[in-house]
């Protein structure tokens, strides 16, 4: 048996042990994996650092095989089908801009408490539903501007946060959305002509398809192209929408809510309410009752109210975002700023 396949079983092996672990963390073998690997990789953010460089390692590896398997293996099979625009502008430019995307994307960070005194993000307003004011961070000890949220890999309060991207280790938020998006939509342009481009040209000469190099191009841009381009819709979705991938989940519990028949408002002025939840111990029926009790939607608030005036909230019209500017180029042009 080569010594390879040795290798590969001990891999596998370690897998296993390492996937099996929380599940029987107290046997003897699965509690030292649960123990010395199992959480320190997955469980503390404090540990292992190196850990996070993985994924980005894992993507730039992918990305240099790719180009290396069509200028030394490919390009020879096609490039007469190829424009001369093709090979001297189109495909440098498109692979130039997606390593720098990633690189700028990787390495500038967003807007956070430890490195502004003055966040330049402290001009969104508390919209007194997902954020309110003097709110403390419980690891930060600062209070939270509107729209920040903690991290627990940068540890730090991320100004306009939309999540940790695993690809590049880094928090997407106020700073970084503008090289974010390019990244994605470099990716996205990269993948998508590449294996269209290669589909056009395999028609013409179809012994081309029995070729392992370009085989295995087709499947790779075939596949991410399509990974890549479904993420990058929902991304873009929730811009159009005026909202981050942070707040979708907070929008989604308040609606939660409001489908239970548990999220009221109180007339503050005119045009100003404030939003509470009706308590989880009491049926729906409760809502408007003079002994109904209930909690201010802000989680940092533990205090029973009683109100007199609550009206409930049918429906999602009713609850404003105060984040979205009306459109999908306000919204974008505002959180790439």
């Amino acid at each position: 048996m080569p010594v390879s396949n040795y290798v590969f079983a001990l891999i596998i092996l370690q897998i296993i042990l390492l996937l099996l672990s929380p599940r029987f963390r107290r046997i003897g073998v699965f509690q030292f994996y649960y123990r010395n690997v199992y959480q320190p990789l997955f469980k503390d953010y404090s540990t292992y650092k190196w850990k996070y460089y993985l994924v980005p390692l894992l993507y730039l590896l992918l990305y240099l095989y790719m180009v290396f398997l069509y200028y030394y293996n490919t390009v020879y099979l096609v490039k007469d089908s190829l424009y001369l625009v093709e090979n001297l502008f189109i495909l440098p430019s498109m692979l130039a801009a997606t390593l720098f995307s990633g690189i700028m994307t990787m390495i500038t960070q967003p807007e956070n408490l430890q490195r502004y005194q003055v966040p330049s993000s402290k001009h969104y307003a508390f919209d007194n539903i997902l954020y309110y004011p003097n709110t403390i961070c419980r690891t930060c000890k600062i209070a939270k501007p509107a729209r920040s949220k903690h991290c627990n890999i940068c540890n730090t309060c991320v100004f306009v946060s939309d999540h940790h991207c695993v690809w590049m280790n880094n928090c997407v938020g106020k700073g970084t959305y503008k090289y974010f998006y390019l990244f994605l939509i470099t990716n996205c342009t990269v993948t998508t002509y590449g294996f269209l481009r290669l589909i056009s040209i395999v028609l013409k000469s179809r012994e081309l398809i029995s070729r392992k190099p370009v085989l295995t191009i087709l499947i790779l841009t075939g596949t991410f192209s399509i990974i890549v381009i479904t993420f990058t819709y929902l991304q873009l979705s929730q811009i159009n929408d005026g909202m981050t991938t942070n707040e979708k989940d907070k929008w989604f519990t308040i609606q939660e809510f409001m489908r239970e028949g548990r999220l009221a408002k109180v007339k503050k002025s005119k045009d100003t309410y404030s939003w509470f939840l009706l308590d989880p111990d009491l049926d729906a029926q409760y809502m408007g009752s003079s002994d109904a009790k209930y909690y201010s939607t802000n989680a940092y608030d533990h205090t029973v109210y009683t109100l007199k005036n609550a009206i409930k909230v049918e429906s999602a019209e009713e609850i404003p975002n105060i984040y979205d500017l009306g459109s999908f180029w306000e919204n974008i042009k505002d959180i790439c700023s």
